[in-house]
């Protein structure tokens, strides 16, 4: 998350990130001070830990306008797997892969690297 934030605030792109509330509190995943530094880069919303946060991620995309971007390393399967018709699949999946980032990280392991 911190090298995808760094990444795209580099770019002056305006930042959403969404979480859920325990990556508020210091753990081995979550280091408070640097959660500190990307809420400096990025808005944020978190979501009650036991929400389901893909559908915060839909709808911020989709209210954003349609040059939004949205990083994640879900594929959404079951929000597909929902849509009642072969159509809508298949319009899903174009609007996501028009708007869908993929990362990974780099051969050089420093960084990461968007698809």
């Amino acid at each position: 998350l911190f090298d995808a934030v760094n990444c795209l605030a580099k770019g002056n792109a305006r930042l959403l990130v969404l979480g859920r509330k325990h990556m508020l509190s210091n753990s081995s995943n979550w280091k408070r001070e640097i959660m500190k530094e990307i809420q400096n880069k990025a808005e944020f919303f978190f979501a009650e830990n036991i929400s389901e946060d893909d559908a915060f991620l839909l709808y911020a995309t989709l209210q954003s306008g349609k040059h939004c971007k949205f990083v994640t390393r879900d594929f959404l399967r079951d929000h597909k797997a929902c849509l009642s018709d072969s159509v809508t699949r298949h319009l899903f999946r174009k609007w996501q892969r028009g708007h869908q980032i993929a990362f990974s990280h780099s051969t050089e392991g420093k960084g990461i690297k968007f698809l």
